[in-house]
């Protein structure tokens, strides 16, 4: 009788602390308050703002940051993804980077989409610029292979890499899971390897997605000379 006790008992406890880590790290969660630092290489701008408190969104803060990132060819603006703007936000603290984000590309509108399409960026039909939910970013202080592996691991939507001469960029957005371009399943394994502690436990089921869904590489094909071929930062981000 007395053993069944002392078993109920320490179940009983075993479920309060369990209980309680959950609700402390649901409050903290709640209690996190969210800001950045940027900048826009296109028009100059720069924006300082919380744009989340106690788990909620700053709606004036949130269209504070759908008018800076703007399309800026056309000054046309959308409500930009929370998704988008947190996966930013995290990638910015994971990373331990001090400097403003340094923005090259938000909201592109259909027009300027189908603009750079004809002038021959490489941009896509149905780019997720155009919903506002995706952001070309870089980190001054941080390697740009380093951002895009970090993007990677966290399997939170597409992922593009665009190494230059202007220090590059890396496409966010939070649309389907994909990356561009191709990697090799070895480099996969690594990258993983390699981030494991940024996304805790659950880095090897992720591992093992991706994994299983790299594409193949494509054919190789000679790549024909563009003239006007851009040599410093656009928005070519798909």
């Amino acid at each position: 009788m007395n053993g069944s006790w002392r078993h109920r008992v320490v179940a009983g406890i075993s479920a309060a602390i369990t209980l309680l880590s959950i609700t402390w790290g649901q409050i903290a969660a709640a209690a996190e308050q969210r800001s950045l630092q940027l900048y826009h290489v296109h028009t100059g701008d720069s924006l300082t703002i919380t744009y989340k408190r106690d788990g909620q969104y700053v709606p004036s803060a949130m269209a504070a940051l759908d008018y800076f990132l703007r399309d800026w060819r056309t000054n046309g603006l959308i409500s930009m993804s929370g998704e988008t703007i947190d996966l930013m936000w995290e990638l910015h603290q994971e990373l331990g980077s001090k400097e403003p984000i340094r923005i090259i590309c938000g909201f592109r509108s259909a027009e300027t989409n189908a603009l750079l399409k004809r002038i021959g960026r490489h941009v896509a039909v149905r780019s997720q610029h155009i919903l506002g939910r995706a952001i070309d970013l870089q980190f001054p202080d941080v390697p740009l292979e380093r951002l895009r592996n970090s993007a990677l691991v966290r399997q939170a939507g597409g992922v593009g890499y665009y190494p230059g001469r202007a220090g590059g960029f890396v496409h966010l957005d939070s649309g389907n899971v994909r990356h561009w371009p191709w990697i090799s399943q070895a480099k996969l394994a690594a990258i993983f390897a390699e981030h494991t502690g940024s996304i805790g436990d659950k880095a090897p089921q992720l591992a093992s997605n991706a994994l299983e869904t790299a594409p193949m590489p494509p054919p190789p094909r000679p790549k024909p000379a563009v003239a006007g071929a851009p040599s410093s930062l656009t928005d070519r981000g798909r």
